[in-house]
């Protein structure tokens, strides 16, 4: 939480949560797979497991309360202004972050998880300006990146975790390329 809030911001702690929540649930049914020596993904174990139920039941209470977090993140003084308890949403936002971050730091490192953090909702917000464009963009990157950065692993034997994390940089670097291209237009 104080890498997100020094280099983004507090009101980014969001997309990051966000965007951990996909991560994870990919890593984890990878390296599950690769670890239990199973030759296919068993989608019934997946979606019955534990990590991945809670990670559903986070993405829909994002989605519920979608509206109380815009207001908290963005704006504290108006949302408490509007009744919103924003203490609480706070709190539950720090907590949230915090598990993320200890779960996917024994998965992946401090270094690496520091840089997944950071890269896709600094591409989403290359691509769009709005809350919701970024939470959704920064979601779909870190799926993406993932998912190029296992196969690039897999066929150049490397590290997965750098190899995806090598993958977000280079979108990253092609997004910065592509919003400083638009706005000299």
């Amino acid at each position: 939480i104080p890498i997100v809030t020094a280099i983004l911001g507090k009101e980014w702690v969001i997309y990051t949560s966000a965007f951990l929540s996909v991560q994870l649930f990919l890593l984890w049914s990878h390296a599950k797979m690769k670890l239990c020596g199973e030759k296919g993904i068993d989608l019934k174990k997946i979606l019955t497991n534990i990590n991945m139920i809670a990670i559903f039941a986070g993405v829909l209470l994002f989605l519920l309360l979608y509206h109380r977090i815009f207001a908290v993140t963005f704006d504290e003084t108006f949302a408490r202004a509007t009744g919103i308890r924003a203490n609480l949403y706070n709190m539950v936002l720090a907590l949230l972050t915090a598990v993320t971050i200890v779960i996917g730091m024994r998965l992946m490192g401090t270094l690496l998880i520091s840089s997944l953090i950071i890269f896709p909702a600094l591409s989403a917000m290359r691509i769009s300006r709005s809350f919701l464009g970024v939470t959704v963009g920064a979601a779909v990157l870190s799926v993406v990146c993932f998912w190029v950065g296992v196969l690039a692993s897999f066929l150049l034997s490397t590290p997965t975790g750098a190899s995806v994390v090598l993958v977000d940089l280079a979108v990253f670097l092609l997004l910065s390329l592509y919003g400083l291209l638009r706005r000299r237009k």
